[in-house]
């Protein structure tokens, strides 16, 4: 009797290890794929480049608003923030993708990447003088954050959900490439009146 409790409870301590052991395997699985799903679910202009940039959409989820220059338009507005995080840095390009029907497609209304000096004309130092221009040359010092107050994602005359995101790549001294990108999605509704601010 005694051997046959004994095999019972060693067999019932066995199965609740493999129990246990399968859990924590498919937690790690899990979160391994969720992992490599994000770093899939990238555009192809950012993939295998070090992170040096970070980036900050405010609000990261936007309400529709029509478009002041042609009111047949709706745009998604929002402010974004960009801070080099290694060392001085110096914008290559940067732009908006969107992702459609499965792909990544650029939505800069240039139809190409902007470049340094759309930077300059467009962002300033968040702490800084409020002038259009002050970046001189695309520069990121490292830590400073600079901010475009008056940035949009998305112009179009119907009001379409989108996911997308704002990539930037930038060089060091060395000429050594870094990226950053900052994530957003877009509603397709109206933003209230009310929350404008």
């Amino acid at each position: 009797m005694k051997t046959i409790k004994h095999h019972t409870g060693a067999r019932l301590i066995l199965m609740i290890l493999t129990i246990l052991t399968v859990f924590f395997t498919s937690c790690n699985s899990n979160e391994e794929q969720k992992n490599t799903k994000e770093e899939e679910n990238l555009p192809e202009v950012v993939k295998g480049l070090p992170v040096g940039i970070e980036v900050t959409h405010i609000p990261n989820e936007m309400y529709a608003e029509v478009y002041e220059k042609d009111s047949s338009y709706f745009i998604w507005k929002h402010k974004t923030i960009v801070k080099a995080t290694v060392s001085d840095l110096q914008i290559v390009e940067f732009g908006t993708m969107n992702f459609i029907d499965g792909k990544w497609r650029l939505g800069n209304y240039t139809k190409t990447p902007f470049s340094k000096e759309h930077f300059e004309m467009w962002y300033q130092k968040k702490d800084g003088p409020k002038i259009l221009g002050f970046c001189k040359g695309g520069r990121l010092e490292k830590g400073v954050e600079y901010i475009d107050n008056t940035n949009y994602s998305i112009k179009r005359k119907d009001l379409t959900p989108r996911n997308g995101l704002w990539y930037y790549i930038a060089v060091d001294d060395q000429g050594n490439k870094y990226v950053g990108y900052g994530r957003y999605k877009t509603v397709g509704k109206m933003l209230n009146p009310e929350e404008k601010k």
